[in-house]
């Protein structure tokens, strides 16, 4: 999705869909960040401070969206000023700040609290050594959260300065912190920008235009 709103679907076996996200009522405005799970679209909108929903139709969106934190109480509304990254789980949304904390909302739909969060959840530490202290990232930019599912469900955060992965269970105990080797390769930026692991266990990382891969031990 680019920063106008416009969006390219694509699936295997079938053509792209373009499409333009119909406005909501306070306009689209410029989402940074896109999740999608489900036939809904996520888009992470700093400057209304919201969290947008779109419904798809065979990749169309065609009505316009819900605001997950519609009706939500104004303490559970996190700043969003400070969010760079989100990842969806069914109704948990993984709200990633700049200094590597996270903010963990759950959607009840609950009348009088729709929308609860933990602002920022605490980190344990579950690595040999460390086990069952509070982890303190360090300082570092962090910028993507991904959320990986079943059969090794988990929650990871990159952290652009020195490229490193860190890897939570859905109860943020850390259990790995992956750094890659980049050997012999040319790296032609050292600040990692994107990253995604897939189920197969290989992990993507982005240094502007160049990806490299690996296993996950």
């Amino acid at each position: 999705m680019d920063a106008l709103g416009n969006v390219a679907y694509c699936g295997p076996g079938m053509d792209p869909v373009i499409k333009s996200l119909p406005e909501s009522r306070v306009g689209v405005g410029e989402g940074v960040k896109i999740a999608y799970e489900y036939n809904r679209l996520y888009v992470l909108n700093p400057a209304m401070g919201s969290v947008l929903i779109y419904g798809a139709t065979e990749g169309q969106f065609l009505d316009p969206p819900d605001n997950y934190f519609e009706d939500a109480r104004v303490e559970e509304v996190p700043d969003f000023s400070k969010i760079v990254d989100m990842a969806v789980n069914g109704p948990e949304l993984y709200l990633l700040r700049g200094d590597g904390m996270m903010v963990d909302c759950v959607y009840s739909g609950l009348p009088d609290n729709p929308v609860t969060c933990e602002q920022p959840v605490t980190y344990i530490d579950g690595r040999a050594g460390s086990e069952d202290k509070t982890l303190v990232m360090p300082d570092a930019s962090y910028v993507s959260v991904l959320y990986t599912s079943p059969p090794d469900p988990s929650v990871s955060i990159l952290d652009a300065t020195n490229a490193d992965i860190y890897r939570f269970s859905l109860r943020f105990r850390a259990y790995q912190r992956l750094r890659p080797d980049m050997g012999d390769f040319e790296v032609e930026s050292s600040t990692a920008t994107a990253f995604t692991i897939g189920i197969d266990q290989i992990a993507f990382i982005a240094f502007g235009n160049q990806v490299f891969y690996a296993y996950v031990d």
